[in-house]
């Protein structure tokens, strides 16, 4: 069984080797994960009698990015999210879960409490920013058949010469890894 194991490895190196290094017909066709561009705060006690809320359901909008999904919308700093089309967010965890099940470009009505009024945002989610680095070039493709891809993605240093080759399989669960903000990532060591 360990020798199977070494088979699939040395063929996936193979033919990771033999990849050209250019985005394929199929590169976009995975939708990156979406952004909105918040800063998220759950509305306590605390949140709740500063805004005048009647309840502690919902989060509040903290911040704004500058030219973020969520500025473009014009989603303000103290609104509270209520719902994300007709998901009703009642903490920070499901409005992450909800904001999960969509890439960037889906369009999503968000609900948010303003001044005590119920206002309506249709925000377009901008997509996760590809890695990029100095010292390699970052490859993004998929693989796989219609309906059933997988993102690829490849790194090859800049410079010549022979380098060690790293094939990084992550586990079964279908979730993505991807480096687009600056904070540590145990996996993004790995590509460096």
């Amino acid at each position: 069984m360990i020798r199977d194991w070494k088979l699939v490895i040395v063929a996936s190196a193979l033919s990771i080797g033999s990849v050209e290094l250019s985005q394929s017909a199929y590169g976009d066709d995975l939708k990156r994960r979406g952004m909105v561009g918040v800063q998220l705060a759950p509305v306590n006690d605390e949140v709740k009698q500063r805004l005048n809320l009647s309840s502690t359901k919902g989060v509040v909008l903290n911040g704004i990015v500058p030219d973020s999904a969520a500025q473009k919308a014009g989603l303000l700093a103290n609104d509270v999210v209520l719902k994300i089309g007709s998901d009703e967010i009642d903490g920070v965890p499901t409005f992450i879960k909800t904001l999960r099940k969509y890439g960037g470009g889906d369009k999503l009505s968000f609900t948010v409490l303003r001044a005590g009024q119920e206002v309506t945002a249709d925000v377009v989610l901008l997509p996760r920013p590809m890695e990029t680095a100095t010292e390699y070039d970052v490859v993004y493709d998929s693989a796989g058949e219609s309906g059933q891809r997988v993102r690829t993605v490849l790194t090859k240093p800049k410079d010549a010469g022979k380098h060690a080759a790293v094939l990084f399989m992550h586990g079964l669960a279908p979730n993505t890894i991807e480096f687009g903000t600056p904070r540590p990532n145990p996996y993004k060591s790995i590509s460096a």
